[in-house]
């Protein structure tokens, strides 16, 4: 099963920027496992992994120097298994 996860500061940033559409973030995605006993963390990425496969190139720099920064692990994409 792959979904993503927001950070944290997920929330707080939502309020800024968005009204607050985002309600819930999560620092570690293996307190997941805890919902369900047959859940197990596979693996985790970033959501910008790969940005270097983009063909615009502005849009590859603007994902470039995100992925440099702590809001590289903003979003990020989790791997569990059952």
């Amino acid at each position: 099963m792959l979904f993503d996860t927001l950070s944290p500061t997920g929330p707080r940033l939502s309020k800024r920027f968005t009204k607050g559409i985002v309600k819930w973030g999560i620092g570690d995605a293996r307190q997941i496992q805890q919902w369900n006993p047959r859940m197990r963390f596979i693996a985790q990425t970033s959501a910008l992994t790969g940005y270097d496969k983009i063909p615009s190139t502005a849009r590859r720099l603007i994902y470039r120097l995100t992925y440099a920064t702590p809001i590289g692990n903003y979003d990020v994409v989790n791997r569990f298994a059952f």
